[in-house]
């Protein structure tokens, strides 16, 4: 009996189809390998959205009938298919930077492999140095409506926001902060860390304009995409006020603005997921499989955008990137 496999795809920031994307065909490719080919021996639906509440219904209306398994791209997506498929098998790929959203992952026994190798060590970090040497600190943004900012973070930049009339951003020194160990990273290279949370597109557009556009980077995560229009306005903000971006793990980002991206390799994570699901549908039981902690990479830089802000990065740093986009 042919089996049907839902899969949760976000964090797209091209114009380009689920389907075309190259982690969605090396998930398929995977299920392949383990003796699933897609329409023959399982069928496969893709829901395709960046914005959470549409991606829950979306997904309580696909589970309607029966579903053998769910394949989530992403962490806040892997928390979607929990709520939703009581008890049907998640086998996911995503970050759980401080932990966001990995008790509830393994408690619920989903099979995940962890994908956030840029900020798993400084020896992979640095390259942010060599690649911006005049940059003094790192600006960070978090939406609020994801995992990734956990409640006392969220309340603790509310906290500060009513005690200051200063800056909404904090410094990477107090307590207060969400991701200490981004923080920990930039101070062992050399850089200022700097947060902020925001609360929607207006929000995002009003901090950014503390931020010093002098010796600056930008550094965005896939929580940005699930706020409409963020994406488009940390692009918009990069080129109009001259400060480079970073997007920290997805590397679409380059073909929209973005000097640079470093992401796990999302085509190594799709083929393993996709033969972990196979697997799965030949009966293994989820809680079998060990969470594996990928430290493959895969890096895009955008050489034309890097000289629009006046960079010229090294031979030695352009070799360090998977891909080169030189218009």
């Amino acid at each position: 009996m042919r089996k049907r496999v839902v899969v949760l795809n976000a964090y797209t920031l091209s114009p380009r189809r689920a389907e075309d994307l190259v982690r969605i065909r090396a998930f398929l490719e995977g299920l392949e390998h383990g003796g699933y080919r897609r329409s023959k021996d399982v069928d496969v639906d893709i829901l395709d959205s960046n914005n959470l509440g549409e991606m829950e219904t979306l997904t309580r209306d696909a589970l309607r009938q029966p579903v053998d398994l769910i394949h989530a791209v992403g962490t806040p997506n892997a928390l979607v298919a929990i709520r939703c498929g009581c008890g049907i098998p998640v086998v996911y790929y995503g970050a759980h930077p401080e932990g966001a959203g990995e008790a509830a992952c393994r408690e619920a026994g989903a099979v995940g492999v962890l994908t956030l190798p840029f900020t798993q060590n400084y020896k992979h970090f640095r390259l942010v140095r060599a690649l911006f040497p005049g940059v003094k600190q790192v600006w960070a943004p978090f939406y609020e409506d994801t995992v990734f900012c956990q409640p006392d973070m969220k309340s603790n930049h509310r906290l500060h926001r009513t005690r200051t009339c200063g800056t909404p951003w904090l410094d990477g020194t107090s307590s207060h902060i969400g991701h200490p160990g981004l923080a920990g990273l930039c101070y062992i290279i050399g850089l200022e860390y700097r947060e902020f949370v925001y609360h929607n597109c207006d929000d995002l557009l009003w901090g950014l304009e503390f931020v010093d556009r002098s010796n600056g980077l930008m550094m965005p995560y896939n929580d940005s995409i699930y706020c409409e229009g963020a994406p488009a306005a940390l692009m918009r903000f990069s080129v109009e006020r001259g400060i480079p971006l970073f997007w920290n793990n997805n590397t679409e980002a380059t073909r929209i603005g973005a000097v640079a991206a470093i992401s796990g390799c999302f085509r190594w994570a799709g083929i393993e997921t996709g033969k972990i699901a196979a697997s799965i549908l030949n009966g293994a039981t989820p809680r079998s499989f060990p969470w594996i902690t990928s430290t493959k990479t895969f890096g895009s830089l955008n050489v034309t955008r890097a000289r629009d802000l006046g960079l010229e990065p090294a031979p030695k740093v352009v070799a360090q990137f998977d891909e080169v986009i030189m218009s």
